[in-house]
């Protein structure tokens, strides 16, 4: 097996095994109407792992975790949203000198848009922008740092209404300098989470 091809295994086995997680869903299950699903409100709760990178090489990729409870209200295909959660890591230069952990909660705002597969499966993409707020151990102060932030995610609606439901994807994190950040940096990861649609 060469190089190119152990490389381009994982990709490939993750869009096969995407298609046919759609291809197995119910049969008799059909995207929900409009009506069914507008004005509706949606909340959970979710894990992340994010891992810290930056383009110019200045933080340690380092893994970190992520806690985001977000809450929002759906308008045709797109969910308006908000979140907040609390995060840390470790980096070797989050402000500048040496290496230690880093750790604070934030407040954001956003707009998830969903695609109808059917009832049980849905695709979606989130963007949004994150106030966030940075401390550094053995210091009291806590720097602030704007954040851009995306989703590419599924939703697996279960039980008989499809109103509770497991979210699953990838985020992706774009930490901006200021107080906090010398320079920009950005994080991308998994996340696990539940929800509920009332």
């Amino acid at each position: 097996m060469n190089a190119v091809y152990r490389n381009s295994l994982p990709g490939v086995v993750g869009v096969l095994g995407l298609s046919l997680l759609v291809l197995l869903a119910p049969a008799g299950a059909s995207a929900q109407t409009a009506a069914e699903v507008e004005g509706r409100r949606h909340v959970n709760l979710s894990l992340g792992m994010p891992v810290v990178v930056d383009s110019r090489g200045a933080y340690d990729p380092s893994l970190g975790v992520k806690f985001t409870a977000r809450a929002g209200y759906q308008i045709g295909v797109l969910v308006v949203e908000g979140h907040a959660g609390f995060q840390q890591f470790g980096t070797r230069s989050p402000v500048g000198r040496g290496r230690a952990n880093v750790y604070g909660p934030f407040i954001g705002f956003g707009g998830r848009l969903r695609f109808e597969v059917n009832e049980t499966v849905v695709p979606y993409v989130m963007a949004g922008l994150r106030l966030s707020w940075w401390g550094v151990e053995r210091e009291n102060e806590l720097r602030f740092a704007p954040t851009l932030v995306s989703q590419l995610g599924m939703e697996f609606h279960l039980g008989a209404a499809r109103d509770w439901m497991i979210h699953a994807g990838v985020d992706v994190d774009v930490y901006m300098p200021g107080r906090a950040f010398t320079q920009r940096a950005f994080s991308i990861g998994p996340y696990l989470g539940v929800g509920l649609r009332i």
